[in-house]
């Protein structure tokens, strides 16, 4: 399995598949973002898209990241991934890519942003719960 960035003409030729996969990742992203501004986060430079795929080049997903600078180091943060299979077949071999990404952009770390129970299919994998994330909407109820 291989990683590849998306250029311009992926987002142009495939463009039906990227807003497809997308959809799926906005809509499992509990409201922090939607289709939309994923993408421009990607036109803008925020925000990275690669597929990856079968080793002869055939897109099996899609997956968004970016680099967050810590006082310890850089991480490289998953946002979302998604594919037309399942996408949880493929982590060992997306860990091991994450691995050498995370690597090639100077990162001390890689993590994925996801629900608590993805640590029962991580865990096997070498992974550990760094932190956990909890919010609070601004705007809803009286402080």
């Amino acid at each position: 399995m291989i990683l590849r960035q998306l250029g311009i003409i992926d987002f142009v030729r495939d463009s039906e598949r990227v807003v497809r996969w997308t959809d799926r990742i906005a809509r499992s992203s509990s409201g922090q973002f939607d289709t939309d501004v994923l993408l421009d986060a990607v036109s803008t430079g925020g925000h990275s898209a690669f597929y990856y795929c079968t080793d002869d080049d055939k897109p099996k997903g899609i997956i968004y990241s970016t680099v967050v600078n810590h006082l310890s180091g850089n991480t490289l943060t998953v946002v979302g991934a998604a594919g037309d299979g399942a996408v949880e077949d493929d982590w060992a071999d997306l860990t091991t890519l994450f691995n050498d990404l995370a690597k090639s952009l100077d990162c001390v770390d890689f993590e994925i942003r996801g629900r608590r129970g993805f640590m029962r299919v991580f865990k096997p994998l070498g992974w550990e719960e760094k932190y956990t994330v909890i919010g609070r909407n601004c705007y809803e109820g009286e402080l």
